[in-house]
């Protein structure tokens, strides 16, 4: 399923230093995933607003919630909402960020959740966790979820995406990096009795292009206009999928 690098992934950032450079350098203003995280929240917007039609009132959780970049967005469309982390330096972030959310230190394996939600994001922890931690956590998540549940979450390393250049490169080096395709997830969350019912891509340019600053206006608008391209779809390197149960 996909490749994985091999490394703990509960345990990443559970130092300051890991934190910060989350904060300050992978989302720095006006980087590559700055940017990207633009047209991400179109699609969470757009994805709440169709729930918003059916629901009088929305429960939310967000799984891994980190620095708390998507809760505190999310947050101001819900009317309940609930981080969950098992990292205290990504929490102490996410805190000064939100005004109604509340905020749980908690290894979900161990200490499952025992309510139900209407929304559950998890951004960016599906790719990066080894295959063993995502079942385990996709048990206990679909633990919180109703029949009209919908979990949205992204896989930020499409295998079929301009990336497998920069991919096959640190195999060759470090082998740090980890790939999924919208196949990997299809066959992931099938043993979990979850369906594909919607999912977007963005990011059809390399991510290493957007280094260079002067560029990066000019990389934007072409990377917004082919995320308008059906064709682009499925080679973007960032897949968001909104799944629900099977009937």
């Amino acid at each position: 399923m996909g490749w994985f690098h091999g490394k703990d992934y509960s345990k990443k950032f559970q130092n300051q230093n890991e934190a910060q450079h989350y904060e300050k350098g992978v989302y720095a203003p006006g980087s590559y995933y700055d940017l990207m995280w633009e047209m991400e929240k179109e699609f969470l917007k757009e994805r709440i607003n169709v729930i918003k039609k059916g629901q009088k009132k929305i429960e939310y959780l967000d799984f891994a919630c980190g620095t708390g970049r998507v809760i505190s967005y999310v947050e101001k469309f819900v009317d309940i909402s609930v981080g969950v982390d098992i990292a205290k330096e990504m929490l102490k972030i996410a805190g000064k960020k939100l005004k109604k959310s509340k905020l749980v230190q908690r290894d979900i394996i161990e200490n499952p959740l025992t309510g139900k939600y209407d929304l559950i994001t998890s951004f960016r922890f599906f790719l990066n966790a080894e295959p063993k931690l995502r079942h385990r956590i996709l048990d206990s998540l679909v633990k919180n979820m109703k029949p009209t549940t919908s979990f949205i979450f992204s896989i930020h390393g499409n295998t079929f995406s301009l990336r497998f250049i920069v991919f096959w490169l640190s195999r060759l080096f470090s082998n740090k990096l980890s790939q999924m395709s919208f196949y990997d997830v299809k066959e992931m969350l099938s043993d979990h009795n979850l369906e594909i019912v919607n999912y977007t891509s963005v990011g059809f340019l390399p991510k290493f292009l957007y280094k260079v600053k002067p560029l990066r206006r000019f990389l934007y608008k072409a990377d917004r206009f082919l995320h308008t391209l059906k064709m682009c779809k499925p080679f973007s390197q960032i897949l968001i999928f909104e799944v629900r149960k099977n009937a």
